[in-house]
């Protein structure tokens, strides 16, 4: 990050930001050509003044009525904005925004649910920021809604703000970090290229000389390393592209290139996690090569090996989201997230594929699109790229997959079930990377069609809440010693194998309190197995933490009282329970699909305890389950089934016997199973089929 402070001295305004401009070999080319080229400008035009298609309902909903907003508003520019993470109250709620996007100077920004206000410097720097974002992608929004309708009041409004823009910037930065100088400045420049053609030739040259220049010159003088230097190089091309600078287009062609090649994982998705930051940069991946490809040049199918590129960055997602298009919430990533319909819709756009056509409209169908805290509405693209999409679509067939460069597996059910029935389980056995959390072998599952046991991921980095949240106990793990695990480096994967009926993940570590560690997990077509192995030299306090969705957790005894043994911050209600037997049951009651969980318990080495945690969403609270052993070498085993109204449940017997094995046997009616968890090697049997054997 560049300090703001400093920011203005590294601008070069003039010296420097023009050299390498010309000659450009787009110079001849008519604008608008970065957003969207001349040939698709007359399509999209004839279809929202004269054609059917639902293209015209969302240019009104969300263009023209943003544009109509901002043109009876006066183009101030406010100070240098603040930091959007500054936003959000204690909770972790994110405070409200006004409807008609006027922050009033006296009146404090609310929190939505718990009603606590504030008002103090750094959320007055996140409101300037705020407008920030609204003038920049207003200027697109004027810039589309002028190329539509040529109603001269939008350009001029759209100039004025641009011209603004560019009086300031001599003095100050727009926000605090390049990266979101970066994320503001592809709005100005496509902005800019819309209204290029109702521009006098001085106001082009203070726009480009005194904004876009200077802008780019510094982004791509500010690092090229994670989502970052993706915004700051996709930033650096939009303006090339929109101003014509030769400089610009080359150095953030060459960069995007080196990104895919040294950044990319090769099974696709960006190395931080699979939510906000694989959808971040490809967000601004997109805005560039659509501008590379409105100039001739075909970023879209630029590939190397095993075909990694921006084709592979929307395909491979669909293997990783839930059934109901959810992201898993793993490391920091909003928990509300979803795969976004706009990104998709480009997809469709340039590459035809079927699977994200059905993507785009699955999301749609869903009501839930992108991730919070994307503060540009995304429907332009939805205006600019959108296609009927085919009538009859069928689903992608989906299965279980690993993905060795975050070191998540995935073992999914079926995905030929209805979403409302079919299960997936989440397994990050991964090193620690950037935007991590300390949740080495964390585990989500997917069932009746919803997240039963999820991530809850991170809210406002600044908030108190996200203390907890980026916490050891605030994931399905294990704590060892009662501390936060430390950044783990490996991904031993000992075994991955699907089979038909089930699906089989083991992975180990030793870097977790020097103790050898084993995590296997399971799924059946009717549940989900954990396994922990876990040995030290010496005696260590294992805590196994599990929380899922609900209202309370319930346990299978007669007795549970308060406790002082279990401390841990932010956790509260504690209680100690007493099962009976060898093996204990957990049930989360949640309205429509609660969760089962029975756990191996022989009521003397392992304590039991219920709690209560914050989940991040204001003062809603997550149902927790902790199991505990003291001892040098522990086993943990729990099964988990959904609770969708059966009117028989099972008989499920966990149990260790005499010779170290552990025995799962689950009846039900006809249906008999077996699992033998050995130190080396799992069997599964199930009545009538062939056993599955698998050592690791």
């Amino acid at each position: 990050m560049v300090p703001a402070m400093l920011w203005g001295q590294n601008l070069e305004k003039r010296e420097g930001a023009a050299v390498g401009a010309k000659p450009c070999k787009y110079d001849a080319l008519p604008h608008p050509c970065v957003a969207v080229g001349s040939e698709r400008l007359d399509f999209i035009r004839e279809d929202i003044l004269h054609g059917k298609s639902e293209r015209k309902a969302i240019y009104e909903k969300y263009v023209k009525a943003d544009a109509d907003r901002w043109l009876q508003r006066p183009a101030v520019i406010p100070e240098t904005g603040g930091w959007f993470h500054d936003f959000f109250c204690t909770d972790g709620t994110m405070l409200e925004i006004p409807d008609d996007r006027i922050f009033r100077d006296n009146v404090p920004s609310r929190c939505p649910v718990c009603g606590k206000t504030y008002l103090n410097d750094k959320v007055l720097a996140v409101r300037r920021a705020l407008i920030h974002y609204w003038l920049c992608g207003a200027v697109r929004h004027l810039g589309m809604v002028y190329a539509v309708e040529g109603k001269r009041e939008y350009a001029e409004k759209g100039i004025e703000i641009l011209s603004r823009y560019a009086d300031a910037y001599p003095r100050q930065t727009l926000l605090r970090q390049t990266l979101e100088e970066a994320v503001v400045m592809i709005p100005l420049a496509e902005g800019y290229d819309l209204l290029y053609n109702a521009m006098t030739d001085g106001q082009r040259t203070h726009i480009e000389q005194d904004l876009l220049w200077p802008a780019a010159q510094m982004l791509a003088n500010s690092g090229l390393g994670g989502n970052w230097g993706s915004w700051h190089l996709s930033a650096v091309g939009v303006v090339g592209y929109a101003t014509r600078h030769q400089r610009f287009i080359d150095y953030a062609t060459q960069q995007f290139k080196a990104q895919i090649s040294d950044q990319l994982g090769d099974d696709g998705l960006w190395p931080e996690s699979v939510h906000t930051y694989h959808f971040y940069p490809l967000n601004a991946f997109l805005s560039f090569v659509e501008a590379a490809a409105n100039h001739g040049d075909d970023l879209y199918n630029w590939e190397i090996k095993d075909g990694k590129g921006i084709r592979k960055m929307l395909a491979t997602p669909l293997w990783y989201a839930y059934p109901d298009m959810r992201l898993a919430a793993i490391n920091d990533g909003w928990y509300d997230s979803w795969l976004p319909q706009d990104q998709y819709t480009a997809g469709y756009y340039r590459y035809r594929l079927p699977e994200f056509a059905w993507a785009a409209r699955r999301i749609r169908k869903g009501g839930k699109s992108g991730v919070p805290g994307d503060l540009l509405d995304a429907h332009y693209r939805n205006v600019l790229y959108g296609e009927e999409l085919p009538a009859k679509l069928a689903a992608p067939v989906f299965s279980s997959v690993d993905f060795p460069t975050l070191g998540i597996a995935i073992l999914r059910q079926n995905s030929n079930l209805p979403a409302d029935r079919e299960m997936m389980m989440t397994f990050d056995y991964g090193p620690y990377l950037g935007h991590g959390h300390p949740d080495k072998m964390g585990i989500t599952l997917f069932a009746g069609g919803k997240i039963v046991a999820p991530d809850y991921g991170t809210t406002g980095y600044a908030s108190a809440s996200n203390q907890f949240l980026k916490s050891t106990p605030s994931h399905n793990t294990l704590v060892i010693d009662g501390k936060n695990q430390p950044p783990a480096k490996d991904r031993n994967l000992t075994a991955f194998e699907i089979h038909p009926s089930f699906k089989f993940a083991s992975a180990t570590t030793s870097e977790i309190e020097g103790c050898e560690w084993t995590r296997s997990v399971m799924l059946t077509d009717g549940y989900a197995v954990v396994w922990d192995h876990v040995a030290g030299k010496e005696k260590h306090r294992y805590d196994w933490f599990f929380h899922a969705e609900g209202k309370a957790v319930a346990i299978n005894s007669g007795t549970a009282v308060s406790s002082g043994e279990f401390a841990y911050p932010f956790i509260t209600d504690v209680k100690k329970q007493h099962p009976a037997g060898a093996s204990g049951k957990a049930h989360w009651d949640a309205d429509g699909c609660g969760l089962n969980l029975w756990f191996m318990h022989d009521g003397k080495e392992q304590a039991v305890f219920t709690a209560a945690m914050p989940t991040g969403e204001g003062d809603k609270k997550a149902p927790l389950l902790v199991l505990r052993q003291e001892l040098n070498e522990a086993d943990f085993v729990a099964l988990i089934k959904p609770a969708q109204g059966e009117k028989k449940q099972p008989d499920i017997r966990i149990r260790q016997e005499t010779d170290g094995k552990i025995s799962i046997t689950v009846s039900s009616g006809k249906i008999a199973e077996q699992l033998t968890l050995e130190k080396k090697k799992i069997i599964y049997e199930k009545k009538g089929k062939q056993p599955v054997v698998i050592s690791f």
